[in-house]
């Protein structure tokens, strides 16, 4: 391989393996990012918009079960990324 193709200052796999790794922290913060602001919008339509049978859809018990496990969910993703960062 010519010399001009070859990354500065890189010449192991342990360098190219650090990249990946923060590459694949960048994505996950990204896609964590996302999942902060799922839950923000069925909580509001939930509460205030929608009706069924006189009373908002978000005073039934399922829709409470599932918005409190798409928190749930989300909560689990940030604590994987903190424990991910550390273990980088």
């Amino acid at each position: 391989m010519p010399e001009a193709n070859r990354l500065q200052g890189g010449n192991s796999f342990r360098d190219t393996a650090r990249v990946l790794r923060m590459t694949r922290y960048m994505r996950g913060l990204g896609g964590d990012r996302h999942a902060r602001w799922a839950p923000t919008r069925p909580r509001s339509s939930t509460r205030q918009e929608r009706l069924q049978f006189g009373k908002p859809i978000g005073s039934f018990q399922m829709v409470q079960d599932l918005l409190a496990k798409m928190l749930a969910n989300v909560t689990a993703c940030q604590c994987l990324m903190v424990r991910a960062g550390a273990a980088g």
